[in-house]
């Protein structure tokens, strides 16, 4: 099985994948407008970087929707 914080990094992983192709965004694009590079998004999207609060708060930012929406399957 999973630990709980792989759980909760792969949950953050899938919504922030499905919320990028909703908008019609490249990883890259994503990373630019977040001001972090290619490869760091790339990791997020995979559930293999940890996020800060930060990090959580732009994301949720740039997406439009609640940091809870991010951390929730």
């Amino acid at each position: 099985g999973y630990t709980p914080e792989q759980r909760l990094r792969m949950t953050l992983a899938a919504n922030v994948m499905a919320l990028r192709e909703a908008r019609g965004d490249t990883q890259a694009e994503t990373a630019r407008a977040l001001g972090r590079d290619r490869s760091w998004y790339w990791k997020l999207e995979r559930g293999q970087q940890n996020a800060s609060l930060d990090n959580l708060v732009a994301l949720a930012q740039h997406f439009q929707v609640p940091v809870t929406y991010l951390l929730t399957s």
